[in-house]
Order: C-alpha cells, then sequence, then structure tokens
C-alpha cells in the first residue's frame, strides 16, 4: 500500500508509478545496485483540461493562384495537382518538404518476405502510389479558422480517401483522414497512416511514448512511457537482414527540430506508433 495523497494533480497531465527491484548485496557476477525487475503502472488520474474560448488570430484564404492559407506569421500552400501541402512557413522559415500523404504500405521486414507480403497484400502499396485528386475545396469556417478538404480515389482497392485539415489562426493544422472502401474482400490493411518529408536538418527527436529504445506492439512493456530525445539518426540500427527501424508505440506527440530549436510537433488524441524507414539492399 502506498500513500500517493501527497500528490497534488493537475488536469490534463498522465502520471505513471514506476518501480525498481534491485539487489541489496553484492553477488557473484551482479554488484550491489543491479536491477533485477522492474515496472510501470498508469495510474487513473488523467483528468482532460479544461479549455477556454480564446479569439483566435485572422486566418484567410487566397485562391487566386493555388490554394494559400495566410496568417498573422505563417502561409501554408497547397499544390493544386496533387492536394497535398507543398510550403508550410512560420515566420519565413520552411517547415516541410512535402505535406502529409495517406499511406497504406510499409516496407516488408525479414518476416515478411517469408509470408508473400507483397504478393498478398501489394494492392495496398499500388493504392498508396496511385492516389488520384478528385477535388479539393476550401472553407472559411470563421475569423480565426478555414477548412481545405482534398478527396483522392483510389483505383486499385476501388475507394475514396478524404483528408481534411483544419487550419487555425496560430497556423496549427488538424489533420484528420478518412477511407471508404466498396470491396469486401480486399487482402488486410499493412499500414494507416500518413507519411511527411521534413529537411534534413531537423535531425532533433524529442518524443512523449515508450523508449528509449525502438519497440512493437507485442513487445513494448518493458519501454516505460516517458520522454525521450535524441539525433534521428540513432534511431537506426544496422539489422544483418532489413527490419523495421526505430519504431515506437503508444506516443502522445513526438517533436523534430533543427540546431537552432526550430521545427515542427505532432500529437493525437490517440496514441501513435512512429517509424523511421529505412530502405537497404543485399548483395
Amino acid at each position: 500500500a502506498l500513500d500517493l495523497s501527497g500528490i497534488a494533480r493537475e488536469p490534463g497531465l498522465e502520471y505513471f508509478l514506476d518501480f525498481s527491484v534491485a539487489l541489496k548485496k553484492d553477488h557473484p557476477f551482479r554488484k550491489r545496485g543491479f536491477e533485477v525487475a522492474h515496472g510501470q503502472f498508469e495510474l487513473p488520474w488523467f483528468v482532460a483540461k479544461e479549455t477556454t474560448a480564446s479569439e483566435l488570430p485572422p486566418v484567410a484564404i487566397n485562391d487566386n493562384k493555388g490554394l494559400t492559407v495566410v496568417g498573422e506569421n505563417f502561409r501554408i500552400t497547397f499544390d493544386a495537382a496533387s492536394g497535398k501541402i507543398n510550403s508550410y512557413m512560420i515566420n519565413g522559415y520552411e517547415l516541410i518538404q512535402k505535406g502529409p500523404q495517406a499511406n497504406f504500405w510499409r516496407p516488408p521486414n525479414d518476416n515478411d518476405k517469408g509470408s508473400n507480403m507483397i504478393g498478398r497484400l501489394g494492392v495496398w502499396r499500388e493504392a498508396s502510389q496511385q492516389q488520384k485528386l478528385l477535388e479539393i475545396k476550401s472553407e472559411q469556417i470563421s475569423r480565426g479558422l478555414t477548412q481545405v478538404v482534398a478527396t483522392y480515389t483510389l483505383d486499385p482497392v476501388d475507394g475514396e480517401q478524404t483528408v481534411t485539415y483544419l487550419i487555425d489562426g496560430n497556423g496549427k493544422i488538424d489533420v484528420e483522414s478518412s477511407l471508404a472502401l466498396s470491396k469486401n474482400d480486399l487482402p488486410d490493411l499493412p499500414r494507416y497512416g500518413m507519411r511527411w518529408e521534413l529537411p534534413v536538418a531537423m535531425a532533433n527527436l524529442q518524443y512523449f511514448g515508450r523508449g528509449p529504445q525502438e519497440n512493437y506492439v507485442d513487445r513494448k512493456s518493458g519501454a516505460f512511457i516517458g520522454m525521450y530525445g535524441g539525433k534521428v539518426a540513432d534511431q537506426y540500427f544496422n539489422y544483418v537482414r532489413p527490419q523495421e527501424n526505430g519504431y515506437k508505440t503508444d506516443v502522445r506527440w513526438f517533436a523534430l527540430r533543427n540546431d537552432n530549436g526550430i521545427g515542427i510537433k505532432i500529437s493525437s488524441e490517440n496514441p501513435l506508433s512512429t517509424e523511421q524507414i529505412i530502405y537497404q539492399s543485399n548483395s
């Protein structure tokens, strides 16, 4: 029994209790303080933080040449041909190289090749590569809020993909992706997510989730939830055969920044999984 009454609970915060079992004496090959076991338990204390409505800075839509959303210190431009964001500038600094794109595929690892993943599930790779823009439309929701909706056809799976961007006057983008399918006999979906490409200078990673080592859904309990960080390049491990790299589960948010602290932060209402994709070839 533990007395936790002295902890002041704040709304909007999560609380975890970490246990560590260590040796009290020296043993052969194991000195005093050696950790024998550890565990983490989430405390049922989370209460959503109440937000008060505040006046957002004004934001406007300019569709004279393409589609651009402009605020006090930012400019977001959509490509008319693809419907994707091709520029996201804040205070004159470009944050991305290529905007979010719906993705249904992941590179096969060693086990996947043994199960003929490409042959069984390859139609989803084709769907990721063959998205055709059906329409892109915008709407001024309020003085400080705009909405852009891009709809795509996915011929390989006879489906339709809709990506909705809700942009407020602070430059924050709320991205929602939805998939509608007509076929009932499609194979398993390898992945459902969004892919971004960021400038190479954003080499510093910080995240709140499981770590610090890579972890996966079936081997994550030994990786505690916490605040972790490091270089993006250090998330890679040179496996003998191609595998997924730097996979992190139960991620509440993650940020990628340059050495000056400028970058982009991604968060979600539900925990995310993040991954660094490394393409390898075996000679």
